[in-house]
């Protein structure tokens, strides 16, 4: 049986090094050790484990299976190792906590990065680590604890998470200029499902809520193409590929620089409820309360 008191940090991380760039003398240059003392660390290391981690050729290290199986656990412990201490780092500094939020594309294009701004300015020990993805995909970061707060669409799939209302989101109809659809005062669900239609990509909230209103009334969108940021989307609409249906806020200024048209839906669906999603676990990370608060009162301003 392995005994892990003899894995060491240093060690693991010159495994790991090893077998990213399959060279001792570069590994060694790395971390700054003779090569004699990288290529003791990794013996010592596969007699801990009791079985060959590399294939030592000819100028190459290649990894064995073992070593490939090792590997994966390796960089995870090397990675949180050097994330404590960067937080170490960041509390000697005087940041005194890290929130890590994920937000659908239309929270950040309108108005989250003038809401996250207002909220540095009050709380400026708090370091806010923001990155853009899919509704869906925040929810499994939040349900697997990978990040701390969430910004979704109303009819993200959200199993054990909680969620209040922060924002509503007002979506159009999207055209080329010239379009037969341009002259109407407001566009309907049935205008949309008659045409050709540039979506955007599997697992956004957007192509989610369409595609169920289209299956209730027994239709499928006219998908020609997909594109995962509203500018490319509004790229391929211009050029003729299709409709689209995007956020009136988030897209407004660029479909009145480009050779194109905006009109309004009539119907409930248009009006979106964007979400600040969290677990149930708040009293654990107090600063995410401390968010959600700030940004629902950033609504009234």
């Amino acid at each position: 049986m392995i005994n892990p008191s003899g894995l060491d940090l240093l060690t693991l991380r010159i495994f790991v090094l090893t077998a990213q760039n399959k060279s001792l003398t570069i590994t060694a240059e790395r971390v700054h050790m003779t090569l004699s003392a990288v290529s003791r660390r990794l013996t010592d290391l596969e007699q801990v484990i009791g079985m060959p981690l590399f294939e030592r050729r000819h100028r190459s290290m290649e990894l064995t299976a073992a070593g490939a199986a090792l590997l994966a656990h390796a960089q995870l412990i090397v990675s949180a190792s050097e994330r404590l201490a960067g937080s170490m780092n960041e509390f000697a500094q005087g940041v005194r906590g890290t929130i890590r939020l994920w937000a659908n594309t239309s929270a950040i294009v309108q108005f989250l990065p003038k809401d996250l701004f207002a909220y540095r300015t009050v709380y400026n020990k708090v370091r806010v680590e923001m990155e853009e993805r899919l509704s869906d995909e925040i929810v499994r970061a939040l349900q697997a604890g990978d990040i701390d707060l969430g910004v979704v669409a109303n009819n993200a799939a959200s199993v054990g998470i909680e969620k209040v209302v922060y924002r509503k989101d007002q979506l159009v109809l999207v055209l080329p200029h010239g379009h037969p659809l341009q002259s109407q005062d407001y566009a309907s669900l049935d205008d949309i499902l008659d045409l050709p239609f540039v979506g955007t990509n599997e697992g956004s909230a957007i192509l989610r809520l369409l595609t169920d209103l289209a299956a209730a009334q027994g239709k499928t969108l006219r998908i020609t193409l997909q594109a995962s940021s509203f500018e490319a989307i509004l790229s391929l609409v211009e050029a003729g590929h299709g409709i689209s249906v995007l956020p009136r806020a988030a897209v407004s200024k660029s479909v009145a620089a480009r050779n194109m048209t905006m009109i309004s839906i009539n119907e409930s669906w248009a009006i979106r409820q964007l979400y600040l999603a969290y677990r149930g676990e708040l009293s654990l990370n107090p600063d995410v309360g401390r968010l959600i608060e700030f940004l629902r009162a950033r609504v009234a301003i």
